[in-house]
């Protein structure tokens, strides 16, 4: 699911990789029961909106590289994995630690 979102915001532009990633994990999760919807395909949800939106915006509206684009995305991504996970974690009652993440 990474690299079409991926190209999706290369391609189409921030908005358009914005949606497709948010819906992309939920969709897939509803269609295949893989990922599991509560945490790991709502975290995905919006790892991959991260991921859509900044590879769009640094590519087709800044005219950034698109190696640039790409580990920024990956990198702000990843990020707000680790702040959705600790936030939906935390609602279902169980810790996260830094180490298994």
């Amino acid at each position: 699911m990474h690299i079409p979102v991926l190209l999706a915001g290369f391609i189409l532009g921030s908005k358009y990789g914005l949606m497709i990633g948010f819906i992309c994990p939920l969709l897939n999760s509803v269609l295949t029961g893989m990922p599991p919807l509560f945490p790991v395909a709502l975290g995905m949800a919006f790892e991959l909106a991260t991921y859509g939106f900044i590879s769009g915006y640094l590519y087709k509206d800044k005219k950034a590289n698109v190696f640039v684009s790409l580990v920024s995305a990956m990198i702000a991504g990843r990020f707000i994995l680790a702040i959705a996970n600790i936030i939906l974690l935390d609602l279902a009652g169980k810790n996260l630690s830094s180490v298994p993440f």
